[in-house]
C-alpha cells in the first residue's frame, strides 16, 4: 500500500481534535483554532485529490481516497458552522 494514502488522514484527523475545543476559550484563540482546522482540512482535502488522481489502480486507494475528500468537506463545514455560531452570539 502508498503510504501517501495516509498523509490526508493525519490532516484530517487533526482537524477533527481541533473541534474539541471548547468555544469558551476568547474569541480570538477560538478564531485561530477554526483557521488552523480550515487549513488542515484544506491540506487534506488537496492531498486525496491529488491521491485520487494520480492513484488510481486499486479499489483500496479509490476508497481510501474518495472517503478522505468526503471527511474533508464534512471537516470544513463543520467549522463553518462554528464560526458562524459565533458571530450569531456575538450579535
Amino acid at each position: 500500500m502508498n503510504p501517501n494514502l495516509y498523509i490526508p488522514w493525519i490532516f484530517i484527523i487533526l482537524a477533527i481534535f481541533l473541534l474539541m475545543v471548547p468555544n469558551s476559550w476568547s474569541e480570538k484563540k477560538v478564531l485561530a483554532v477554526i483557521a488552523i482546522q480550515i487549513f488542515l482540512s484544506l491540506v487534506g482535502l488537496v492531498t486525496a485529490i491529488t491521491n485520487l488522481v494520480s492513484l488510481l489502480r486499486t479499489q483500496l486507494n479509490l476508497g481510501l481516497s474518495i472517503s478522505a475528500i468526503i471527511l474533508a468537506i464534512i471537516t470544513i463545514l463543520l467549522a463553518i458552522q462554528r464560526r458562524l455560531k459565533m458571530l450569531k452570539n456575538f450579535f
